[in-house]
């Protein structure tokens, strides 16, 4: 263990040990087995929900105030696209993963305003944990924030910061490393392009940026949409916050512009204009949904 069954979905194959990524199903387990299954999965739910909701507060509250963090931490559960994961796509590991971005995001402001051991640590331990539950949100997560490292190296007063920052998210990587390494390894055993290609392929999965804007309805398989609660927040809070942006503190001005910098290049990775992006830079595909990045975005906006 862990050994490949390739003919699970369909022949893609996945590893024995976990059908799809591990950490959901990990933290589970963990749940007394006279629990009947399916309230299993509940209480897990819960737990990820949580996890995702005390992160925002964290978050929002470690640099601006309490009441703020609680408004982000509800908006964030109550947004369309946490039900969308639950009740319409029913993929319990990328809501869960979702959940894991807030507490990502946490640890690596937190890391770069004051680079304590505690942030640290919390940084590559979340970022660990974030690829173990779903490498699809954590790819554009990890690549945002290590972009976001790049910049806040030019800074004297975040360079050494930004640097243990990139360490971090690293030795995030390396932990997962039980459950990627097989992966990288063994992906020729079974027919994993067939996983990127046909519906698949991430040319069928664009959005316009007006659906985006929607209401939400149930006329679609899936609705792509922020939701009135974020989008009306969202513009508000940022109408706000750059009336006052003289007055805001550095640490506060790089949250808010780091959180900007992950919704518009998520929003417009979503979009039939970021084509030519896809198709260069070839590690998205495996996105295989470019509308999965509404994962990361609702996070993003949230907090703003």
């Amino acid at each position: 263990s862990p050994q490949w069954c390739p003919d699970f979905r369909g022949g893609l194959g996945s590893p024995f040990f976990s059908y799809y990524q591990p950490a959901f199903f990990y933290v589970a387990s963990l749940v007394p087995a006279t629990v009947p299954p399916a309230k299993m999965l509940g209480v897990t739910v819960w737990l990820f929900a949580m996890t995702g909701y005390l992160g925002m507060v964290a978050l929002v509250a470690r640099f601006f105030d309490q009441l703020s963090g609680v408004v982000a931490g509800s908006i964030l559960l109550l947004s369309p696209y946490c039900g969308t994961e639950l009740y319409v796509r029913g993929d319990l590991s990328e809501f869960a993963a979702m959940m894991c971005v807030p507490p990502t995001l946490w640890a690596f402001f937190s890391c770069i305003d004051q680079s304590r051991r505690g942030s640290w640590l919390a940084l590559a331990g979340f970022g660990g944990l974030l690829v173990c539950t779903h490498p699809c949100i954590a790819l554009p997560t990890f690549g945002l924030l290590g972009m976001m490292a790049l910049f806040f190296l030019v800074d004297r007063a975040t360079r050494w910061n930004a640097v243990r920052a990139m360490a971090a998210l690293a030795l995030g990587g390396c932990l997962a490393g039980f459950y990627c390494l097989p992966v990288f390894l063994e992906i020729d055993l079974v027919g994993h392009e067939a996983a990127f290609t046909e519906f698949y392929h991430y040319s069928n999965h664009f959005i316009s940026p007006l659906r985006l804007l929607g209401s939400y309805t149930r006329q679609t398989i899936i609705p792509f949409t922020l939701g009135n609660m974020v989008l009306i927040t969202l513009l508000a809070n940022a109408g706000w916050l750059g009336y006052r942006w003289k007055q805001l503190q550095a640490s506060q001005r790089r949250l808010l512009v780091g959180l900007g910098v992950i919704t518009v290049v998520c929003v417009f990775l979503m979009t039939p204009f970021s084509r030519v992006v896809w198709q260069n830079v070839h590690l998205l595909e495996r996105l295989q949904f470019p509308w999965r990045l509404l994962a990361v975005v609702t996070v993003s906006a949230a907090g703003i």
